[in-house]
């Protein structure tokens, strides 16, 4: 079969990929290829194109390897969202900056160190203002111990053991970097990585992130440690077709992994934006997380929060995310408190009326949203054609990114303006 014979299928708010009404299951067989975009299950179906004849056993596509949409997504459900696998990979990320041939040089003098060099630099000025130069040099230190402590006994640079330099805040801010991405953005740093024989994390982390362009990162791989040896021969001949390859193979695979992590969770993109005068993260509904106890005072800021809203442009409040964008979800609050999403959606409706009246239902809309297996509330709220008044008595505006109460002159000017009244 080809990948034209696969089909999407649509269940429980998900999108699958199927072969007669069966789900396609990932490279090792332990995950549903599935997701919340339907954009992305279609790529990964038009992506398998490259692949040409599949065949399917046990529920698996045997893809020849190849670098893919299919193997990216596969890689994404059975390590990153593998609790016990994704803690080994994560050891691994930690320490890879010291083993990063992307700043450092192997060969020794003209012409090929030249070359190398060039090919790099773009791209260490580049990790030089995301990291910081003092950061950077640092880390090139530890890189030019380890290789010459692998190779010569030692000579050049610091050396560090994996151990100690895990432990270094250098480590942890580089691996924080990388687990504030999104899930898709992950398995694409991820399996560039692989896919470039791990000689660089910094690489496949940069492109990513978009600090540089394809480009940028084609040229550098081309330059990564011992590559020249693909295309500049022993006989000191350089190969052109060799040459063309290899470039059009990174190339086509940083592609790859670029389309890829773009096809993120559009909320997600949102948190990672931070918020704004249209958007707004509370940690939970009413639960106050330290003492594990229902507060109205959590509650009453939601209701300043869309009164806001309404009163202004409207906006999106985000419940189950932390200050600090951390998806949280409110499980465990509608565990201890609610029982079920149902109720939650019902006490908010009645505390709506409570406080607002039964006007403001025309211009609030909520519901449910997974993400990364967590349930976060989202209330839209819509521009009110008419003042929004919270207990009948007090009013709230949006000011970028807060929600502030006017009275006296402000309140008049403010409603005289907004409403036309």
């Amino acid at each position: 079969m080809f990948f034209n014979d696969l089909e999407i299928e649509t269940k429980d708010n998900a999108f699958y990929l199927t072969y007669e009404n069966k789900p396609i299951l990932s490279a090792n067989g332990k995950s549903e290829i599935k997701h919340h975009s339907q954009e992305l299950i279609e790529f990964i179906r038009s992506d398998l194109e490259r692949c040409g004849k599949l065949n399917l056993k046990n529920g698996k596509l045997n893809f020849d390897f190849q670098f893919c949409g299919y193997a990216i997504f596969s890689d994404q459900k059975e390590i990153l969202e593998d609790i016990d696998q994704y803690k080994i990979w994560e050891e691994a990320i930690k320490v890879s900056p010291i083993y990063d041939f992307s700043l450092i040089q192997i060969y020794n003098g003209p012409p090929y160190e030249m070359e190398q060099l060039n090919r790099l630099m773009p791209a260490r000025e580049i990790f030089s203002l995301k990291l910081g130069k003092k950061n950077l040099d640092t880390i090139t230190e530890y890189v030019w111990g380890v290789y010459y402590a692998q190779n010569y006994g030692g000579g050049a640079g610091t050396f560090i053991k994996d151990e100690d330099f895990i432990k270094t805040d250098l480590s942890r801010t580089i691996f924080e970097i990388f687990d504030t991405l999104s899930p898709e953005k992950k398995a694409a740093v991820m399996g560039l990585f692989n896919i470039i024989g791990r000689k660089s994390f910094l690489l496949p982390l940069g492109l990513v992130s978009e600090w540089y362009d394809l480009s940028t990162y084609t040229s550098a791989v081309l330059g990564l440690a011992d590559n020249f040896y693909v295309y500049h021969q022993e006989d000191d001949q350089f190969d052109n077709k060799l040459y063309q390859d290899f470039y059009n193979e990174i190339q086509k695979n940083g592609n790859i992994a670029l389309i890829y992590s773009r096809l993120e969770n559009k909320i997600e993109k949102e948190i990672r934006g931070g918020e704004t005068k249209i958007l707004e993260f509370k940690e939970t509904f009413c639960l106050d997380v330290k003492k594990q106890t229902k507060e109205k005072w959590i509650e009453l800021s939601v209701l300043k929060t869309i009164a806001g809203f309404l009163n202004s442009e409207g906006g999106k409040l985000l419940i189950g995310i932390s200050d600090q964008k951390q998806i949280l979800g409110v499980d465990k609050e509608i565990d201890k408190l609610f029982k079920n999403k149902d109720k939650l959606l019902l006490h908010l409706k009645n505390i709506l009326k409570t406080n607002f009246g039964e006007k403001v239902y025309a211009y609030v809309n909520s519901s449910f949203h997974m993400i990364r297996n967590k349930d976060i509330l989202i209330v839209e709220c819509k521009k009110s054609n008419e003042p929004i008044w919270l207990n009948g008595k007090e009013f709230y505006v949006r000011t970028n990114p807060a929600t502030d109460k006017l009275d006296g002159p402000n309140l008049v000017s403010y409603i005289k303006e907004r409403f036309n009244q």
